[in-house]
């Protein structure tokens, strides 16, 4: 329970008592396994939120509630590794250069379009899912992005010595 609990932790910005987790590089990779469980989670907030919100707003203004519900809940964790991944590549030239620019803290032109083009599709994407009343698409979709960042950390190679994502990448076994 405590890896699930770790996932949670890490996916969102959700209180989680210290006695229910584990920051240490093991748990956190034990913990890769709950993402998509945490995906569900969040997928099932997004509907209960837009089942009682859906009276008194406007699917324009509905879609723009989610997400910025689903923005604020995930602390935004990977529209700033959209943005740094932008940067880096409008930065080109040497691997190493890409990388050192993507760990730069100032986000750049690149990251500013990046981002707001990955806004505006998710607003759009939102719009038509609940114009179009496929509520569970919500569901399907935040649990396959989590399922997708679990693939992608045991596929994945981590490109540097350090940082926040060499805790997972690589880390998971199907054992």
């Amino acid at each position: 329970m405590k890896a699930f609990f770790s996932a949670l932790s890490t996916l969102t910005v959700l209180p989680v008592p210290r006695r229910f987790h584990q920051c240490d590089e093991k748990s956190l990779a034990a913990s890769v396994v709950y993402f998509p469980v945490v995906g569900l989670f969040v997928g099932v907030l997004l509907v209960g939120l837009l089942y009682f919100l859906k009276a008194i707003f406007p699917p324009l203004v509905l879609a723009a509630v989610l997400l910025f519900v689903l923005v604020m809940l995930t602390g935004a964790l990977h529209l700033d590794g959209v943005a740094d991944l932008a940067d880096g590549l409008g930065a080109g030239g040497a691997p190493e250069r890409m990388l050192a620019v993507m760990k730069e803290s100032q986000v750049g032109a690149f990251g500013v379009i990046a981002l707001v083009l990955v806004l505006l599709l998710k607003f759009s994407l939102f719009f038509e899912i609940i114009d179009k009343g496929r509520w569970l698409d919500f569901v399907l979709m935040t649990l396959l992005s989590r399922w997708a960042m679990a693939l992608a950390a045991f596929l994945g190679k981590y490109p540097r010595v350090a940082g926040t994502g060499l805790a997972f990448i690589g880390k998971i076994s199907l054992a």
